[in-house]
Formats: C-alpha cells, structure tokens, sequence
C-alpha cells in the first residue's frame, strides 16, 4: 500500500468519524486502539496518525476510510 499523505485537518476529522464507528463496540479491539490513542496522545497532533516527519499518514483505521471515501 502506497504511503498516504493526509492533511492534519482532514486526519482529525476523520479520526472523529472513525470513533462515532467505534463507540457502541464496547469490546471491539478497534474501539480500545481509538481510546488508547486519545488517552495517552493527550492533544491531537500527537495522534496515531502523526509521524514524525510532520506528515499525517493515517493509523491504519482512518487509511482504510479515507480510500473508501476517496472512492
């Protein structure tokens, strides 16, 4: 899979609709990995997806929905 480049806008908004999917999952392993995330990132630019040459990549769950919506 090519390498994505995701600006830090549409990252979090689409880190945002990744966990409204995930919230009623209460076991579900992807719903754990969002909440690990958000606790331990403590603000957004320090999320999954950030790497540390400044570009958004996306965590592999905000990746997979940003193909399906770029179609």
């Amino acid at each position: 899979m090519p390498k994505i480049s995701i600006s830090l806008q549409s990252a979090l908004y689409l880190c945002m609709k990744v966990q409204e999917k995930n919230r009623h999952k209460w076991w579900s392993y992807y719903r754990w990995w969002c909440w690990g995330c958000n606790k331990f990132s403590k603000t957004p630019e320090f999320r999954c997806f950030r790497t540390e040459d400044e570009t958004n990549t996306g965590c592999p769950q905000i990746n997979r929905f940003f193909i399906k919506l770029s179609g």
